[in-house]
């Protein structure tokens, strides 16, 4: 009633299957997104104590952020945006040591982080600011200056906090 099975057709039938599992298995791990998150990037944070605008205090304070997850423009935007205004009690007591104030965001990567950065403090200008860096908010003792969005190479003028 059964006919015997071909063994060079059932190896043609199972080699395939086990070799091209692990290979797809391998790749589509791969495809993790990675989460959303701001993290200090402390190793570019700087501060100018240049005394040139005759308020008495030190010119400028910068602060430094890695984003992680960077990949869907809008709704990040939405979420650094966010993070910026939950930080505007902290940037008016800056303002009081400090003529300027900004914050500036990179996208975290195999160089624009802080133990790369630890030793290779010059890549933050060569490399970092070209291809990793994101946004810039800008403040002074008058207010908000605005948002330098590389991406769209502009500057938005106002900060909408919710």
């Amino acid at each position: 009633m059964f006919q015997k099975a071909n063994p060079k057709l059932i190896l043609l039938i199972i080699i395939p299957i086990f070799v091209l599992f692990p290979i797809i298995s391998f790749f589509s791990c791969g495809t993790k997104k990675e989460k959303f998150q701001i993290i200090p990037f402390y190793e570019a944070n700087y501060i100018d104590s240049t005394f040139i605008d005759g308020t008495g205090k030190p010119f400028s304070k910068s602060d430094n952020y890695l984003v992680t997850g960077f990949d869907d423009f809008r709704l990040n935007t939405l979420q650094i945006d966010s993070f910026v205004c939950s930080k505007l009690t902290e940037v008016d007591s800056i303002l009081v040591i400090f003529s300027h104030y900004q914050m500036s965001f990179f996208k975290k990567t195999s160089i624009t982080n802080n133990e790369h950065m630890k030793d290779h403090e010059r890549d933050l200008v060569r490399y970092s600011m070209d291809f990793d860096f994101i946004y810039t908010y800008g403040w002074d003792t008058k207010g908000f200056l605005g948002k330098y969005d590389k991406e769209h190479k502009q500057i938005v003028n106002k900060l909408i906090c919710h």
